[in-house]
C-alpha cells in the first residue's frame, strides 16, 4: 500500500481525493498495529486534501475524522477523541439527509445498506469515556436521537403519499400511527437528556390525555 501511495503520488499528485484514500487506508494499517502515531499523521493529511479539494462538509471528510479519533479514543485521549466524532457525525447526518430527499425508495435504500453506521463506536466510546467525559455520553445519545429523527421523517414522507392515494379509514389509521411514533420520540429524548439537561422536557398528546416523561 506504501508503494501505491508513492505511484499515485507520482501520477496524481499529492492533492488528489484517490491518493487522500490510500493515506486513509494507510492510517488504518498503523491503527490495527497499534503505531498511533503513524496513523496520527496519516489521517491529518488525508484530512487536509479532502477540506482541500473536497470542501469541510463532503462525506470522505467524516470518514476519515471519524478513523481520527477512533485513533485517539483508542489510545485513550478521549478529550481528542470527542470532537472528532461529533464532527464527523454532523457532517455525515447532513450528507445522510441530503441523500434521502432526492431519487427513488430503491436509491435511498441502497445508501442506506451502505452507509457506515457510526453508532456502534459511540456507544462503545461512551461505555469508556463516559463517566470521565459527560459528552461522549450526550454525543451517543445525540447521535441515536438523530437517527431516530431521520426515520420518522421517512415513515412522514411515506405516510404523506399513503395518504394522498387511501381512503378515509386509512388515512385516519396514519395519522394516530404517526402521533404514536412521534410521541415515543419526544419522550425517549426527555429520558435520555434528563440527567444530561434536566429542562428538557417530553410531552405528547394521545386519545386518553397527554404524557409526560417523569421527571429525573
Amino acid at each position: 500500500m506504501q508503494h501505491a501511495s508513492e505511484v499515485l503520488a507520482s501520477g496524481l499528485g499529492t492533492k488528489h481525493p484517490l491518493y487522500a484514500a490510500v493515506l486513509g487506508d494507510l492510517g488504518l494499517v498503523h491503527h490495527s498495529a497499534r503505531e498511533y502515531p503513524k496513523a496520527e499523521q496519516r489521517l491529518q493529511d488525508a484530512i487536509a486534501i479532502v477540506t482541500e479539494t473536497q470542501g469541510e462538509n463532503h462525506p470522505d471528510l467524516a470518514r476519515y475524522l471519524h478513523r481520527l479519533a477512533a485513533v485517539y479514543d483508542e489510545a485513550g485521549d478521549y478529550g481528542a477523541a470527542e470532537p472528532l466524532y461529533r464532527r464527523s457525525l454532523d457532517i455525515s447526518d447532513r450528507a445522510l439527509a441530503d441523500m434521502l430527499t432526492v431519487g427513488s425508495e430503491r436509491n435511498k435504500a441502497a445508501v442506506l445498506a451502505n452507509l457506515e453506521d457510526p453508532i456502534p463506536m459511540l456507544l462503545s466510546f461512551q461505555r469508556r469515556a463516559g463517566d470521565r467525559l459527560p459528552a461522549a455520553r450526550a454525543l451517543a445519545f445525540e447521535a441515536v436521537a438523530r437517527r431516530k429523527g431521520r426515520v420518522l421523517d421517512q415513515v412522514h414522507d411515506w405516510g404523506q403519499s399513503l395518504r394522498e392515494n387511501a381512503d378515509s379509514g386509512i388515512r385516519n389509521r396514519l395519522a394516530q400511527r404517526e402521533a404514536l411514533l412521534e410521541c415515543q420520540a419526544s419522550l425517549t429524548i426527555a429520558l435520555g437528556y434528563r440527567d444530561l439537561k434536566p429542562a428538557v422536557a417530553g410531552t405528547c398528546t394521545l386519545p386518553g390525555g397527554p404524557l409526560r416523561a417523569p421527571a429525573p
